[in-house]
C-alpha cells in the first residue's frame, strides 16, 4: 500500500470556481476590447458602452470565484473535517448559481444607479 493520503475535500468546488473564474476573464477581455473598440469607432468614452454595466457585474462574480478559491485554500490547512469545503462540494450547483445570477444583478444595479444620477444631474 501506499503512504500517499490524499484529501480530496473541496476539489469539485475549486476545479468549479477556477473554471468558472476563467471563462468569467475570458469573457471579460473580449468584451472590453470589443468595447474599446466601438467606443473609438463612436467617439465615446469606455464607460458609456452598454458592455460596462456587464463588466461590472462580471468583476463581482470573478471576485466571489476568487473568494471561494481563497476560502478552500486557507480551510486546507485545518485538521479534518473540513466542513466548508465538503458544503462547498455538496452545494456545487446552488453556488455557482448564485455567483452567475451576480453578473446580471450587478448590471441591472449599475445601469439603475447610473440612470438616476443622469436624471439627477441634468
Amino acid at each position: 500500500m501506499s503512504d500517499i493520503n490524499l484529501n480530496l475535500d473541496g476539489l469539485i468546488a475549486f476545479l468549479a470556481a477556477a473554471g468558472l473564474g476563467l471563462m468569467l476573464l475570458f469573457a471579460m477581455l473580449l468584451g472590453a476590447i470589443m468595447a474599446a473598440v466601438r467606443a473609438h469607432q463612436r467617439k465615446q468614452r469606455f464607460t458609456q458602452q452598454l458592455f460596462f454595466p456587464h463588466l461590472m457585474g462580471m468583476t463581482v462574480s470573478l471576485l466571489c470565484c476568487l473568494g471561494i478559491e481563497l476560502i478552500l485554500l486557507l480551510t486546507d490547512s485545518t485538521l479534518p473535517p473540513r466542513k466548508i469545503p465538503i458544503w462547498l462540494d455538496r452545494w456545487v450547483l446552488l453556488w455557482l448559481l448564485v455567483v452567475v445570477i451576480l453578473w446580471p444583478v450587478t448590471a441591472w444595479l449599475v445601469r439603475k444607479t447610473r440612470a438616476r444620477t443622469a436624471l439627477q444631474s441634468g
